[in-house]
């Protein structure tokens, strides 16, 4: 019976993910650099680029799988593999909030420097559960 009540909770927390993702993707917004006045993202692209609130979004959904996997194995390096992604993710897909459009160079390197932050996190700590 326990290992049901763990694999139903990965099941309500892989649901709650998709649902959360779902209603993100429902909102299609241009933004607009408010000095420049170019489009960041726009809607009906052939490729979509990643953006900021994305990318944050799917961290959040990357570290509450990983954290449901550790808790069910009983082995945390689940939770190191999120950090490291999620680093690797920021230092190859450097992205920023819309308000520091105009500072693009500073922009990219402070989000490559959070996500070389991000992998040490991940390589460094060992989280036990």
């Amino acid at each position: 019976m326990e290992g049901c009540f763990n694999y139903h909770w990965f099941g309500m927390a892989c649901i709650c993910c998709f649902r959360i993702y779902k209603k993100f993707e429902e909102i299609n917004d241009v933004v607009v650099c408010s000095e420049t006045g170019q489009n960041i993202r726009m809607k009906g692209d052939a490729m979509e680029k990643l953006t900021f609130r994305k990318q944050i979004i799917f961290g959040l959904i990357l570290f509450i799988a990983a954290n449901v996997l550790a808790f069910i194995f009983h082995n945390g390096i689940f939770s190191n593999f999120a950090w490291v992604i999620y680093g690797l993710l920021f230092i190859v897909n450097p992205v920023y909030p819309e308000q520091y459009c105009g500072e693009k160079k500073k922009a990219e390197l402070g989000a490559r420097i959070a996500g070389v932050l991000c992998v040490a996190v991940g390589l460094m700590t060992r989280f036990v559960l």
